[in-house]
Order: C-alpha cells, then structure tokens, then sequence
C-alpha cells in the first residue's frame, strides 16, 4: 500500500491528482507507476483504466506542449493521423487482416515523414511503438532532447 508522509493511504483521486499536474514524462511515469504500485489489477478494472485514461490525457497535454512534440503522432477524429503537421487518413479495414494492412500503411508513411524530418530510424521505431497506445509520454520521452533541424 502506498502511503503518504503521513502515513496514511493514499486515495485513488489523490494519485490522478499528481498524475494530472505532472511537468515532464519522467515524472508522469514515476507517478503512474507509484498509483499502479497501489492498484494492481488482477485481472484489470476500473481503478487501473482511470489512471490509464489520466495517463494519455496528460501526456497529450505535454505532447502539445513540448517544442517536439510535432514529431509524436496523433490520431484525431475519423481515423486522421497527423505527425509534424502532415496528414494521412488511415483505413478501417474490413476484417483483421484489412486492420493490419491499414495499420502498416500508416506506419511506413509515419515513418517517411519522421525520416523526412532527419529523426533517426532507431527513434523513428520507439516513437511509432510507443505514441499511439496507452503511454505516449514514453514516446515523448524519445524525442525530449532532439534537436530538429528543419
């Protein structure tokens, strides 16, 4: 259990409190981590989904704030991905295999655009696997120290 200097539990809305006025994606993920330290879930519930929904809510925050975050891509509404002001419409597919395809299509072109923007391939990857799931500070946290050149 996690306990404050106090010495007493920490609530769950306390937790989402820190991780909603957290300034960098180191201290977002050290404060997620200490809320999921408290809460694990097993099998998942409805406590570990709102720190995850704070979680992505903060680090979009921060993506939009950040001089680089233009290099961590978004997925907007209907399916429109945006990466450093460019735009691609990703597919719905009809099926699994559609999805995938759809979903390798974006990918590359993502990756072109990054490559376009002189972003290392080995980065390139960790930003792709990281930006569009349940922790895109950790793909902010990739590009936290580039130094563009546009």
């Amino acid at each position: 259990m996690e306990r404050n200097a106090g010495g007493e539990v920490v609530k769950l809305s306390e937790h989402l409190s820190a991780i909603a006025i957290a300034k960098t994606p180191k201290e977002l993920e050290a404060r997620c981590r200490a809320a999921h330290h408290q809460f694990k879930p097993n099998p998942p519930n409805r406590t570990w989904g709102a720190i995850s929904k704070a979680r992505v809510a903060r680090a979009a925050q921060l993506i939009a704030e950040h001089p680089n975050g233009h290099l961590i891509p978004v997925l907007g509404p209907r399916h429109l991905l945006t990466v450093c002001g460019e735009t691609y419409k990703v597919g719905y597919g009809q099926n699994g295999a559609g999805v995938r395809w759809a979903w390798a299509g974006a990918e590359k072109w993502a990756m072109g655009v990054l490559k376009k923007n002189r972003v290392r391939a080995a980065t390139q990857r960790t930003i792709w696997a990281w930006a569009l799931g349940d922790y895109p500070d950790r793909a902010l946290a990739a590009v936290e120290h580039l130094k563009v050149r546009k």
